[in-house]
């Protein structure tokens, strides 16, 4: 079997808008292969790989606490810190520089994203070679969205 375009041929490959779960999707710009590791789902192609988590909501805290907690718990080394206010969630970014596991002397970029809402929220790690990617890093983040499926929540016409 034959890798298209660096992928690996014996995991799937997906592309477009994708649906992690009832109520969070996320767009992923150009083919990625997919998997699961250690509960989370993971996309990558060659250069770049996205971790995807989802966490409940399950002590009922307002965005606002969780968001607190996510900029409190932020490693200290952090830069390029970004948050943005939208209509029910707020998306919350900052950037890294990773050691690297292939040498102690080498750093990779890395993007630790949240985007939060009333139920939950969804954590995104991404990790990139080339710091250009850093665009494409900051496009899966804000093409994070939820809609909420649950029929008693969706209004009905009489």
């Amino acid at each position: 079997m034959v890798a298209k375009h660096g992928l690996n041929p014996h995991f799937p490959v997906v592309t477009g808008r994708h649906q992690l779960t009832a109520e969070w999707s996320i767009d992923l710009p150009g083919e990625f292969n997919r998997r699961i590791d250690d509960g989370d789902l993971v996309f990558w192609r060659p250069g770049i790989t996205a971790f995807v988590a989802i966490w409940n909501n399950d002590n009922a805290e307002s965005i606002g606490a969780r968001l607190a907690w996510l900029r409190g718990d932020m490693n200290p080394e952090a830069f390029d810190i970004v948050q943005e206010d939208l209509v029910d969630a707020q998306r919350f970014a900052y950037r890294l520089r990773e050691d690297s596991e292939d040498s102690e002397e080498n750093s990779m970029p890395a993007l630790y994203a949240f985007t939060v809402v009333e139920d939950s929220h969804l954590q995104l790690a991404v990790y990139f070679d080339d710091e250009h990617d850093v665009e494409v890093a900051l496009r899966l983040w804000r093409s994070v969205a939820f809609a909420q499926n649950d029929p008693l929540r969706t209004p009905r016409l009489h």
